[in-house]
Parts: structure tokens; C-alpha cells; sequence
């Protein structure tokens, strides 16, 4: 009798993994971020949205309604639309996994240099 219940271990076990990837691939997006993958700003919805780690109802919404009015062209573009959201906030959420046309945020690259010291 052990020697069935062990035998059926592994099909059990593959089952429920068949199982499971079977209801990641059914969530779609948002069960990629969850998993440490990627949101794309132009594309998610508002419960895609706020899975990205510091992005709640508000910011969400603000940045649907922005949306609305036009699609995000890149990382300064949704910066300079969305007051009050920043380089270090762009930052963040690009770590978080928020991508614009699958691009992550590399920072201000065409900043000059500051004074020298």
C-alpha cells in the first residue's frame, strides 16, 4: 500500500504545478508582477497598476486619467505629467517593475553635469 501512495507523489505534485501555471497564465499581467516581473504603464489597468509596489488608488488613478488624454511617450514624459512624481519616485517604481514601452527608467542620462568641485 506504501508503495502506491508514494508512486502517485509525483504525478500529485505535477498536477497541481500544471495546475498552477495553468492560473498564472489565466491571470495574465498581473500574476506576472506579482512573480517579479513587469507592468507596462501604457497598457495596465488600474488592479495592474496598483500591484506595483508604490502605486496605490490615487497614484493610479491619476495616472489613468492623465493617460487618457494621451499616451505616456517615455520616462520624462511621465514624469513632467504626473506633478509631484519625481526622478527618485520613477526610480522606485521602475524597480518595482513599471515599464513604458518596455523600457525601465534609466534616470536623467541627458542631465549636464553638475558644477565641478
Amino acid at each position: 500500500m506504501a508503495t502506491a501512495v508514494a508512486s502517485s507523489r509525483p504525478m500529485h505534485i505535477s498536477i497541481w504545478r500544471t495546475l498552477a501555471a495553468g492560473l498564472l497564465l489565466a491571470a495574465g499581467a498581473p500574476a506576472q508582477a506579482a512573480l517579479g516581473g513587469t507592468t507596462d504603464l501604457n497598457l495596465a489597468n488600474q488592479a495592474e497598476l496598483e500591484m506595483v509596489k508604490g502605486i496605490g488608488p490615487q497614484l493610479s488613478e491619476r495616472i489613468l486619467a492623465e493617460r487618457a488624454q494621451g499616451r505616456f511617450e517615455d520616462w520624462a514624459d511621465f514624469i513632467a505629467r504626473l506633478k509631484g512624481l519625481g526622478p527618485t519616485h520613477a526610480t522606485r517604481l521602475s524597480a518595482a517593475g513599471l515599464r513604458i514601452g518596455g523600457e525601465a527608467y534609466a534616470g536623467n542620462a541627458a542631465a549636464p553635469p553638475g558644477p565641478a568641485k
